[in-house]
């Protein structure tokens, strides 16, 4: 469960968000056991995240003012990777995990469901389109039940 306690932590969270560093971005940023944890999850453009990556990031993070300034000493602090079949729930994900494998269930036009593996290729306004081999196909955003990333 995510907790979120007032406007100020709201922000932090969005400026957390926004933090690139190095070739890492900051994918979700989340207050856990009522603030005691902030979970911040990674992502590399070119490879999977390890643990020399996480204590990276952990150690830019500490040294960053907003970070230190709002929370100092008080929660812990935990840096992960997305997970390999994270559940991609926002249009900022989608954009962000564009060019990745994922796999979509979704209601096609016959209101069956339907599940297809491709390359995210675009994140539209209504729409994802989906590539498989030399095949592209869109789906309408209204139309999808679930989309994960996919690792095989």
């Amino acid at each position: 469960m995510v907790f979120s306690t007032n406007d100020n932590d709201e922000k932090l969270i969005e400026s957390l968000l926004q933090i690139e560093f190095q070739d890492y971005k900051v994918v979700s940023v989340k207050k856990l056991n009522r603030g005691s944890l902030i979970e911040v999850s990674l992502y590399h453009k070119t490879r999977l995240i390890n643990l020399e990556d996480c204590e990276k990031v952990t150690g830019f993070l500490m040294s960053t003012p907003d970070f230190t300034d709002k929370f100092g000493q008080g929660p812990s602090l935990s840096v992960t990777s997305p997970g390999l079949e994270r559940k991609l729930t926002s249009d900022r994900e989608l954009t962000l995990f564009q060019g990745l494998a994922v796999r979509v269930v979704f209601l096609n036009e016959k209101n069956k469901t339907e599940r297809i593996i491709g390359i995210l290729d675009k994140n539209e306004s209504e729409a994802l389109v989906i590539k498989q081999d030399e095949n592209i196909q869109t789906i309408p955003k209204d139309s999808i039940k679930k989309i994960r990333l996919y690792y095989n």
